[in-house]
């Protein structure tokens, strides 16, 4: 007869234990949640300071300082340029060749009474500055009158007060400063020959008259100064 063997409760968890045992053992999870968060911040991090360091690099490589332009009345103009100073030396532009060299120019240049300048090094007078208009024309009056269109970037200062023509005095004088004189630009104020027009030597005059009002005016303030009672 076949005998059945019908195994006790102790025999049961003896085979269950055994069964258990010859199981693989699963290893235990590691919790990386964290790793990944510091990972991820770690490396936001680092980009943020790499792009800052680039930032930084870019700016400088195209400071603005001291190439910004200033207002005039803050420019102390000590030396009192001329417009049509007769030292000035330097290459003759057509109104053509300067308009080649505009904001996307190589260089970029701009003139102001006819005097041209090399502006290339500011970041103001390229397509992404604040002054990209004046590059490659001459525009003297919007530098008094602050039309930066095409009526108001012109040469002619004709009919502008003399707090006007100082101002453009001043904007020179901060050229000259600045920027490398270039040459000269032929047309209102500047001959075929660079020599000095009849409208440049009136804008002298101009501005003599000018320098003369502002003068005594001063006068005048020294000697009666103005009252601070209400």
């Amino acid at each position: 007869e076949n005998l059945v063997h019908r195994g006790t409760s102790s025999d049961k968890h003896k085979d269950v234990t055994s069964e258990t045992s010859k199981q693989p053992q699963s290893e235990p999870v590691e919790d990386k949640s964290n790793f990944h968060f510091v990972y991820t911040i770690a490396k936001v991090l680092i980009i943020f300071t790499v792009l800052s360091v680039l930032y930084t690099l870019y700016s400088l490589s195209y400071s603005d300082t001291p190439s910004t332009p200033r207002t005039p009345s803050k420019v102390t103009n000590t030396k009192g340029p001329h417009f049509g100073d007769p030292k000035l030396t330097g290459r003759l532009y057509t109104r053509e060749e300067l308009a080649r060299h505009d904001s996307h120019g190589s260089p970029i240049l701009l003139a102001i009474m006819g005097r041209v300048y090399d502006v290339t090094k500011s970041r103001s007078y390229q397509p992404d500055g604040g002054y990209p208009f004046f590059a490659g024309t001459d525009g003297t009056r919007a530098f008094a009158t602050g039309e930066f269109n095409d009526k108001g970037l012109i040469d002619d200062i004709t009919e502008l007060d003399h707090d006007s023509i100082r101002s453009i005095a001043d904007w020179v004088f901060m050229y000259d400063e600045d920027y490398p004189f270039v040459g000269k630009l032929i047309g209102t104020y500047f001959d075929e020959k660079g020599d000095p027009t009849a409208a440049l030597m009136n804008a002298e005059k101009l501005l003599k008259k000018a320098n003369k009002q502002k003068a005594t005016q001063n006068k005048e303030k020294v000697k009666f100064p103005p009252c601070n009672g209400r």
